[in-house]
């Protein structure tokens, strides 16, 4: 798409990328119940996902640098990845969450990010409770 468009995607209760797809360069995405992307986000430098939502993230997005969670309604934002991201600008806003996807007996999922920014919880938060390792696994488990 080309700078300075718009895109608007709306009415939809499942949304799934698992090739490429190009966004504008700021992009808000609200009005998706779930928006799983196992692909590749390209373009988009300034994302926002607000509204009752889950974004299931998978995949890439080489160009972000500005990543803005909630600010209306409950707005889950899961990393389902186990590698280093490295960005810019992080906010989480009211009724954002940040988690990832619950580990079994490996660790599949962490929050890793490197910020060269700023980190903004701004009435939002980081939650990973009931996240970690399955009873019996993981290091440090009981003998």
């Amino acid at each position: 798409m080309a700078s300075g468009s718009s895109l608007t995607i709306s009415g939809i209760t499942t949304f799934t990328n698992a090739g490429t797809l190009t966004l504008p360069i700021t992009q808000t995405l609200t009005g998706i119940t779930t928006f799983t992307n196992s692909g590749s986000l390209t373009q988009t430098t300034n994302l926002t996902v607000t509204g009752t939502s889950t974004f299931n993230h998978s995949g890439t997005m080489p160009n972000l640098t500005d990543l803005i969670i909630g600010g209306s309604g409950s707005t889950t934002f899961s990393y389902n990845k186990n590698t280093n991201w490295s960005f810019t600008n992080l906010t989480i806003n009211t009724g954002g969450v940040l988690t990832h996807a619950a580990n079994a007996g490996t660790k599949a999922y962490a929050i890793d990010f490197t910020l060269s920014g700023y980190l903004n919880v701004n009435g939002g938060t980081i939650n990973v409770d009931g996240k970690g390792y399955a009873l019996g696994n993981g290091t440090g488990v009981g003998g």
